[in-house]
């Protein structure tokens, strides 16, 4: 489950800056050694990817990256190396976009540098087994009739230039 992608997001950050301690906690939860923070801040509904004719259910995880250090220049080339790699990873997406500072007020800290990074979560789901069609369909000819009418809306407002 989501825990899967918080595993394979540490172990590819650590893969990516070395030694570094990855905690899943909110920023200023590290440990005074230092470490990254990769804390998913929400969840957002994601458009289902299309594999063949079947729609998967998807979810996009959004984590605040933030580092600390008692040196801050380590702190700020490790959130740097992490977001040049992120740029070309074919898997994460990076959004640089800052957060409000209503945000950083909740966490009971000052705002910090930090991005924001995607990941795409797709539960594996079993589909319904698919039913062949075993003979040709049967076609029957109705005649054509004409009807008008006008077609309603919400409100019982007439649909402009509807068409059925």
């Amino acid at each position: 489950m989501i825990d899967g992608i918080d595993n394979a997001l540490k172990a590819w950050i650590v893969s990516t800056l070395g030694d570094v301690d990855v905690s899943l906690e909110p920023p200023g939860v590290c440990p005074k050694h230092g470490c990254l923070s990769l804390y998913l801040l929400d969840m957002q509904h994601a458009p289902p990817a299309n594999r063949g004719r079947s729609k998967i259910f998807s979810l996009l995880l959004r984590y605040l990256v933030t580092a600390w250090d008692e040196d801050p220049l380590i702190a700020h080339r490790r959130l740097g190396e992490l977001a040049i790699q992120l740029a070309d990873h074919p898997d994460y997406q990076l959004d640089l976009e800052p957060l409000p500072a209503t945000v950083w007020a909740a966490f009971g800290i000052a705002p910090r540098p930090a991005f924001l990074l995607c990941a795409r979560f797709e539960p594996e789901r079993e589909l319904a087994p698919v039913q062949l069609i075993r003979e040709p369909p049967t076609l029957r000819a109705q005649a054509l009739s004409r009807f008008e009418g006008v077609l309603l809306g919400p409100g019982d407002h007439p649909v402009v230039g509807a068409r059925v």
